[in-house]
């Protein structure tokens, strides 16, 4: 209870700092990511006064004469404003149905919480942020809550009590909650303290809680991935909710970047979907995104949830999301690219190749810039043929692999296969062959002498796999339809 007593000292303090700031905001400050280049064009917003500006080529920001209002109106005039009530933020709906959204942040201004997102019917509600399972070791201390309700937003210093038992996780009707109104409202404060907001494309959002509002704030930002995104719609089973799901992995804040869509390999029964960033192959996505270009991690579902074809629509699937979202992340749509490792390259092989995936879904494949397949199976894989029940693919379901669909194709293709992987050599040197002979044009085929069945070269400081993986994409960047 100290703790809760004196964020209210703290509130009523500011609350005096108010009545000095009739001459407007005067806060500036430099963006820069965590190496200390600057960004430009990264939005900044001081969130309770609705006040954006962006960076200039500098990574300079500047509020300068912008009016500092006292608070945002509350959901109607005779309604109290929003208050932290003994490990709750109490605080009223006026409307029949409101979304009411409650993220909470560290005093350094990393969010912590997505503590709360639903709409509420009108009346009296209180929400315990710290209660949920989400809250469980977050140290006892100040934080800073960010409250939406409607169109209205607020920003309010909170207490983690430190474990004690605090009511609901979710949010409930708080009858007698006026009753319990001591504490001093926002409204007041609103003028004398804020929290800056700064969000940049391809970084992690910054948030400050900011006093007087003069003076400089600097921000360095980090890289984030945009994580956990389900790329499928409609009704999904279980497997899919699970499974199909994506993260995408921003190199650096910028626009028409290149997007490499990599499915992992693990023979179709396991492997993790964001191996280009595991230490089993060292971390080579890290290459890409120095390069500049966007890494996309999708999962699939596996033999066992799923069966043939599921796993090559759901890799159609993933790639469809990503070629009509990712400008929304900086990413060029007309330069993304479909790549993968082992089982992951007999998917890309699939989609290359196979045209019933795309014209089930009645999509043109013609709208990715090119395929990279990295030692994919073309004949035969066993756990598919386990998964068929049958004993040769190729006699008895040749539709199942690569090589049961010779024909010529012109979509931009690379090949790339390990010297010491033997008979994936020949079977790949096969396909590209017979592909050759059908009249196939922007195809190549790539062996890398030495290599054994991995991806791992690709992060080696000389890598010819990796040389030539980036001169196709260069060479095709921009020519998705």
């Amino acid at each position: 209870m100290a703790i809760l007593k004196r964020s209210i000292v703290f509130l009523s303090l500011v609350a005096v700092i108010a009545g000095a700031q009739g001459a407007g905001i005067t806060l500036t400050g430099t963006v820069t990511d965590a190496s200390g280049n600057k960004l430009k064009d990264a939005r900044v917003t001081l969130l309770a006064h609705d006040v954006t500006v962006r960076t200039d080529a500098n990574g300079v920001y500047k509020f300068i004469g912008a009016p500092t209002p006292l608070g945002r109106a509350f959901p109607s005039a005779a309604a109290p404003g929003p208050r932290w009530l003994d490990g709750s933020v109490a605080f009223t709906v006026d409307a029949a149905v409101r979304r009411v959204s409650l993220e909470v942040y560290s005093p350094a201004g990393r969010r912590v919480l997505n503590a709360f997102d639903q709409d509420l019917g009108a009346g009296r509600w209180q929400v315990a942020p710290f209660a949920g399972p989400q809250a469980a070791g977050l140290a006892p201390g100040a934080y800073v809550a960010r409250l939406r309700i409607g169109g209205a937003g607020y920003t309010l210093a909170i207490a983690n009590l430190g474990g004690k038992a605090l009511g609901w996780a979710g949010a409930r009707a708080a009858d007698g909650v006026a009753a319990q109104g001591a504490e001093p409202s926002l409204r007041k404060a609103a003028a004398a303290e804020d929290t800056l907001e700064v969000v940049a494309l391809g970084f992690e959002r910054g948030a400050r809680m900011v006093q007087a509002l003069s003076g400089t704030e600097d921000f360095k930002l980090n890289p984030i991935k945009f994580t956990n995104i389900q790329y499928k719609t409609g009704t999904l089973n279980n497997a899919e909710k699970s499974a199909c799901i994506l993260d995408v992995h921003m190199p650096k804040s910028g626009v028409k970047m290149p997007v490499v869509i990599h499915f992992h390999g693990g023979g179709m029964t396991g492997g993790d979907r964001n191996e280009a960033f595991g230490n089993d192959y060292a971390h080579f996505g890290d290459k890409f995104l120095a390069a500049g270009y966007i890494e996309i991690a999708p999962g699939y579902r596996l033999i066992g949830q799923g069966t043939w074809p599921d796993y090559i629509r759901d890799a159609a699937q993933a790639a469809i999301w990503v070629r009509k979202n990712i400008e929304a992340y900086g990413g060029d749509p007309h330069s993304v690219y479909i790549t993968g490792f082992s089982a992951g390259a007999y998917l890309t092989h699939m989609l290359a190749i196979d045209t019933t995936w795309w014209s089930e879904i009645k999509y043109d494949p013609k709208h990715f810039a090119g395929f990279v397949s990295l030692s994919g199976q073309t004949r035969q894989h066993a756990n598919i043929q386990a998964d068929l029940k049958v004993s040769d693919i190729m006699k008895e379901k040749p539709y199942a692999m690569p090589m049961g669909h010779i024909h010529k194709t012109t979509m931009p293709w690379q090949i790339f296969v390990g010297g010491n992987e033997g008979g994936t050599v020949t079977d790949n040197q096969n396909m590209y062959n017979e592909l050759i002979k059908a009249g196939s044009t922007d195809l190549y085929f790539d062996i890398i002498a030495g290599q054994p069945h991995t991806v791992g070269d690709m992060a080696a400081a000389v890598s010819p796999k990796r040389d030539k993986f980036f001169s196709f994409i260069e060479k095709y960047k921009g020519k998705g339809q």
